[in-house]
């Protein structure tokens, strides 16, 4: 199984040999539909990255413009239910890039304020919060 992200926001799971799609993930936020306060559009922007947990069971997503990291359990039913959404501000159309530690148990994030985000995946709740102004302005990759 891969995972793709489109420009419009939406990510879908496809069956690796033939290709078939498998699941159309919802992009927004758990319990609350984005689009109606958004003219009837997907908030931010396009997909700019995703990446699978170490263990294959969590697929993250974040896009342009959004201030959310969507985490989908992807195991069992094949529903990908949206656990938790993590946040770090991105008020911009860079790419701001996140990364998984290699035991699975921590996801880092750049952002547009200067900070590098930190949350423990066990509880989807922020770690860490930490301040770098010596790079003026947006941290884009961790």
């Amino acid at each position: 199984m891969y995972a793709v992200g489109s420009y419009s926001g939406s990510v879908c799971l496809y069956e690796e040999n033939s290709g078939s799609l498998i699941l159309d993930l919802e992009t927004h936020r758990q319990g609350q539909d984005l689009s109606a306060s958004n003219g009837g559009k997907k908030a931010g922007g396009g997909i700019t990255q995703l990446m699978w947990s170490p263990n294959g069971h969590l697929l993250f997503a974040g896009k342009r413009k959004d201030n959310n990291i969507n985490v989908y359990d992807i195991r069992g039913t094949g529903k990908g239910k949206l656990l938790y959404s993590l946040e770090r501000p991105v008020q911009n159309n860079q790419r701001v890039y996140f990364d998984v530690d290699p035991t699975g148990k921590y996801l880092y994030s750049g952002s547009t304020n200067n900070c590098i985000y930190i949350y423990s995946l066990e509880t989807g709740n922020l770690v860490s919060e930490i301040t770098q102004n010596i790079f003026g302005g947006n941290i884009d990759s961790v």
